[in-house]
């Protein structure tokens, strides 16, 4: 018997050559080997591969061994096929170790990075001293408040690796700020100049001023806001101030002259100013009467103005005046003044010492001399009129008299239209009495009249007795006659009386010489309304048919008036029987032509509608 043993063993493709890859590229799939083999019938046949255990460490990198091993039926092992997969890993975040000074008066510092960082995420770990600021704390931003603090410990992770850099502590430096101090605003005259420091001890420091100037002080008299600014290198400080420049006050009184007696008042007046006279006063104004030489000092907004006149007084001319004057019409009157001296002027013009004048009126006149004016007005009037007054019209009873007396202290003469001359009069016949009466000044005339009539009283109706629907009024009017009095059944007095309810209605004329009465019964019922509507009207402002409304005798409910174009178009429509149309629509007078009326209404409050069509003419 012959055995045949088989000690070849398969034969596997060769393995994927070793990689090196970085961090954040894909892993690649496994190769699919094959093995063959000489007396196997499986074969070929694909083999299996098996990875190694690893950990995927991105920070520190990492490994892949993949393997490929089969045998044959017989046994035979074939010769391991194996890949190795090297991962670098990837960057570490790091922290820039240098950390600048910041200024005394910034407790924040920003955190800087050296390498590019993904999502960084800052962690303070640790501050000194601790209660500074409460740790550990993480956040996006890199910049962190530490509060005074003089020492942090720091460290950054990637947000996308998750790997962090070496903790980093840093010596917190802070800078003084240099101190400026500009002052309180300024405040110069015109003309002068201010010095504006930035301070001795920023001499040798970077200083730049608004005016583009770089040195310790300027001086400048330009109105503004200036600012400094002072950089030490890490810290800069600015201030400003406020350079107001004033004008001083203007004040100029010129030399004046004053009459004897009288005051001037020197008045300096500027507002928010101080002042000081030479007289020692510190009021904006002084009255002196006295000659001499005045000065004022005033300040405002410390700026001052010297100001100095000199005050002449002069005496006064003396003056005698024509006393106030009366003149008749058409007659004239010579004014005169009498002065001690000094040159005349009156109001109408004249320099004379005389004037003539013929209308009433106020004339004054000035005289000056030395610049010291006296003035005086003399008043020129009418001689007023006689005051003559007959009375009204008088009323005689026949057989009767009356007495009209025209008598005025101040006249001279009486004159009545029937020749008579008396200034007591007495008639006893009707008539016009005019009486013309001279004065005693001016020989002018006043004239007076008076009527005298026989009292009477006319016949007057007030008509039958009569019915009126409900809501209806009747006015009764009379024509009482001249000098007659009237009297109503109430005590009432006037020509006309409206009644309004059912009753008997009385009046009496009456006067000195007798009275007469009429009275008339007035029924009032109700009625049916029977509206009645015209078939034309004429709204051409005439006051004549210029509205169409119906005319009820009764009380009408639930009323409406509508009315319609030839087109159908309403335009006008009402629910009160007392107003009309007038003819508009829209504000604009209507065409002339025909148009139709719809009235509905109830004659009982819960009767039934009534609704009555027509056409109406409109003619322009």
């Amino acid at each position: 018997m012959i055995t045949v043993t088989d000690t070849t063993a398969p034969v596997i493709d060769p393995a994927p050559a070793d990689i090196t890859i970085g961090c954040s590229d894909a892993i690649p799939g496994a190769a699919a080997l094959y093995a063959v083999d000489n007396c196997d019938v499986n074969f070929p046949k694909k083999v299996t591969m098996v990875q190694d255990p690893f950990v995927v460490d991105k920070c520190n990198g990492y490994t892949i061994v993949r393997r490929w091993n089969i045998s044959d039926a017989c046994g035979n092992a074939a010769i391991e096929r194996v890949q190795t997969i090297t991962v670098n890993p990837c960057p570490r975040p790091e922290l820039d170790p240098n950390l600048p000074a910041n200024c005394s008066s910034n407790t924040k510092f920003a955190v800087l990075l050296k390498n590019k960082v993904n999502k960084p995420k800052f962690t303070l770990i640790s501050v000194i001293p601790a209660t500074a600021v409460a740790t550990p704390l993480t956040q996006n931003s890199n910049v962190f408040d530490l509060n005074g603090a003089t020492q942090a410990t720091f460290a950054v992770i990637d947000g996308n690796t998750g790997c962090s850099s070496d903790t980093v502590t840093y010596d917190l430096q802070y800078i003084e700020k240099p101190v400026v101090d500009l002052g309180a605003d300024v405040a110069v005259c015109n003309g002068e100049s201010v010095t504006l420091d930035a301070g001795t001890a920023n001499a040798g420091y970077n200083i730049r001023w608004s005016t583009g100037e770089t040195t310790q002080t300027i001086v400048t008299n330009t109105p503004g806001t200036y600012h400094v600014t002072v950089f030490n290198g890490i810290c800069a400080t600015t201030d400003s101030v406020k350079l107001s420049v004033n004008n001083p006050p203007t004040i100029d009184m010129a030399d004046t002259t004053i009459c004897e007696g009288s005051t001037l008042r020197l008045d300096a007046t500027t507002s928010g100013a101080t002042y000081v006279w030479s007289t020692g006063e510190t009021t904006p104004f002084i009255d002196v009467y006295m000659q001499g030489t005045y000065t004022v000092d005033v300040t405002l907004n410390g700026c001052t103005t010297h100001d100095e006149l000199d005050v002449t007084v002069a005496t006064a001319p003396n003056i005698t005046l024509t006393d106030d004057v009366e003149i008749c019409p058409n007659e004239t009157a010579m004014l005169t003044v009498d002065p001690d001296g000094g040159n005349v002027r009156w109001n109408n013009g004249e320099v004379t010492n005389s004037i003539v004048v013929s209308r009433p009126g106020d004339y004054w006149v000035a005289v000056n001399r030395s610049n010291c004016v006296v003035t005086d007005t003399v008043k020129v009037v009418l001689k007023s009129q006689l005051d003559i007054n007959i009375g009204p019209q008088r009323d005689i009873c026949a057989g009767g008299r009356v007495v009209l007396d025209a008598t005025n202290a101040d006249a001279v003469s009486y004159l009545w239209n029937d020749g008579d001359t008396n200034p007591v009069k007495e008639v006893t016949t009707p008539g016009r009495y005019t009486v013309s009466v001279m004065d005693r000044f001016c020989s002018a005339i006043t004239m007076d009249s008076v009527d005298v009539v026989v009292a009477g009283i006319p016949a007057f109706d007030l008509g039958r007795d009569t019915t009126l629907c409900l809501d209806n009024v009747l006015n009764l009017k009379i024509d009482a006659g001249a000098g007659n009095q009237v009297r109503w059944q109430d005590g009432t007095t006037g020509s006309t009386y409206k009644v309004t309810s059912t009753g008997y209605y009385t009046v009496t004329v009456f006067n000195d010489c007798g009275s007469a009465s009429d009275q008339i019964a007035v029924t009032f019922k109700p009625c049916e309304p029977e509206p009645g509507l015209p078939t034309a009207f004429t709204p051409n402002g005439d006051g004549k048919n210029d509205v169409f409304r119906p005319v009820v005798k009764g009380p009408m409910y639930d009323y409406e008036l509508s009315i319609y174009n030839r087109w159908g178009t309403l335009v006008f429509r009402t629910v009160e029987s007392r107003l009309g149309w007038d003819g508009r629509y829209l504000g604009a007078l209507v065409d002339s032509g025909s148009y139709i009326w719809v009235m509905g209404y109830r004659e009982k409050a819960a009767g039934p509608k009534i609704v009555l069509k027509g056409q109406i003419t409109l003619l322009r």
